[in-house]
């Protein structure tokens, strides 16, 4: 007897890109009709696919994307479940020369040579003409104005992000996406409509999407910003602006996290008071970087108005020690400081002893972690050398560490006797960096790229490669 044909038998065994072809022709109402005939499909639309897929919401500046944003906000089953939702601050390059050159002049427009009309390439912020219109429409305001609203009504509180989709062209249909990394809803057909790079408008997004979230009353848990993709200064100046106003329009609780080249961020977390950096090479002398760092401190200015209790510094490579300053606040309970990178014109100028000694002034402090601290040494000609004021003297390291009272890189203090221990820190650090000018200009090199007070226990026999320059 021949075993019968139907949906619940052949649905659930078709391969995913047939049955995405098949649900393409399938009407809402028809939907509903083949749910009941096939339980495997009805029990796949479950809590964990709606988490899954719709917790956070990625979508590029498209009309197709957005407005299947909408779509999902008012399902009435997926859309409560929309925790975050990310706009793509990517923009197009419009193609001026061969739209001049293939377009007929439009009798009713102004302009007798054809080009792009007002809505289409107005955009100019950096120079670059984008095909904009669907943002100088206002359509794109009104339908985020829709998505707000709906979000509105969600049970868990709601994060903005606007973050440069990290799936970037290569060459003509060729693309790279980061190891688990969620692409935006939309960028495929996005970034091949397009022969150029795309270009990034992050702060005309900022405004776009706050100001629609605003109109609607919804009250913002989380602002998320990437800014990978400020290029330039008069671009950075905007991007400024725009999360300034931000912040200070906030009225509430909010949580705040910067990213920048992938595995570079700032995060506060406001219910525990807390703020970690984490950033690799940054605050070096270079344009880039100190356009960031203005943006950061910016940031940073604000979030000295909140009680920050808890601090977190880790792999950063930092220039001058001044940059750090906007960190250190007096509501300071815990810091930890994990492979740092200290960098200074002259090594005489005592990096970590001055560092310690504005620690011990924090007069909250209970808690002090402290891992892996170097002195960074700037490079000459591929080659680094140690400068003091005396002179410069050769070395075969890229940087010097300091090794603490105990012998070890690594160092912890707890208890309400933090600041007066910090106090007796200072003072050895004082010493071990003194100790270590003295034994350079009497050995006219640098031997040992440690840097330590005369007593204190250290394993000369252990050798750390890692350190070395060449």
């Amino acid at each position: 007897m021949a075993t019968s044909i139907n949906a619940r038998s052949i649905l659930p065994t078709l391969p995913l890109e047939l049955l995405g072809r098949v649900f393409d022709f399938v009407d809402d109402k028809d939907l509903i009709s083949l749910r009941l005939v096939c339980k495997d499909i009805c029990a796949a639309a479950n809590r964990p696919f709606a988490i899954c897929f719709f917790a956070e919401s990625r979508h590029v500046v498209t009309q197709h994307s957005i407005e299947t944003l909408l779509k999902v906000s008012s399902h009435a089953v997926f859309g409560p479940f929309i925790r975050k939702i990310m706009v793509s601050p990517a923009r197009l390059p419009a193609n001026v020369i061969e739209h001049a050159a293939d377009v007929d002049p439009d009798p009713d427009s102004n302009d007798p040579d054809g080009n792009l009309d007002e809505n289409a390439d107005e955009d100019m912020e950096d120079g670059v003409v984008v095909d904009n219109a669907f943002v100088k429409s206002g359509q794109f305001s009104i339908l985020m104005q829709q998505i707000f609203a709906n979000a509105k009504h969600n049970p868990h509180p709601i994060t903005i992000a606007v973050h440069e989709d990290r799936y970037i062209t290569l060459s003509p249909n060729q693309y790279y996406m980061p190891h688990s990394h969620k692409r935006c809803y939309g960028s495929r057909a996005f970034y091949t409509d397009s022969r150029s790079a795309p270009i990034f408008r992050t702060a005309e997004t900022i405004n776009l999407v706050s100001a629609a979230a605003d109109a609607v009353g919804l009250i913002t848990s989380a602002l998320e910003i990437d800014l990978m993709s400020v290029p330039r200064d008069s671009v950075e100046l905007s991007t400024q602006k725009a999360i300034h106003d931000f912040l200070q329009a906030r009225t509430m609780p909010l949580d705040v996290h910067l990213s920048w080249d992938d595995c570079s961020t700032l995060r506060f977390e406001h219910r525990e008071a807390r703020l970690c950096f984490s950033a690799s090479s940054l605050l070096i002398p270079h344009p880039r970087w100190d356009t960031h760092l203005r943006t950061l401190n910016k940031v940073v200015q604000w979030l000295n108005k909140n009680p920050i209790l808890e601090l977190q510094l880790e792999d950063l490579e930092v220039e001058r020690l001044s940059f750090l300053d906007g960190y250190f606040s007096q509501f300071l309970r815990s810091i930890k400081l994990e492979d740092i990178k200290l960098g200074s014109t002259f090594f005489d100028k005592g990096l970590y002893s001055s560092l310690f000694e504005q620690f011990s002034g924090l007069l909250n402090l209970t808690y002090c972690g402290l891992s892996r601290l170097h002195y960074r040494l700037p490079e000459e000609g591929g080659h680094t050398k140690m400068h003091l004021f005396s002179g410069s003297y050769p070395t075969a390291w890229i940087s010097l560490l300091l090794v603490f009272p105990d012998g070890q890189t690594e160092y912890e203090l707890k208890g309400h006797g933090v600041c007066r221990e910090l106090e007796d820190l200072a003072a050895y650090t004082a010493a071990a960096e003194r100790r270590k000018v003295l034994t350079i200009q009497a050995d006219q090199e640098v031997i040992d790229y440690r840097v330590a007070g005369a007593d204190a226990p250290i394993d000369y026999e252990k050798e750390d490669f890692e350190y070395r320059s060449r």
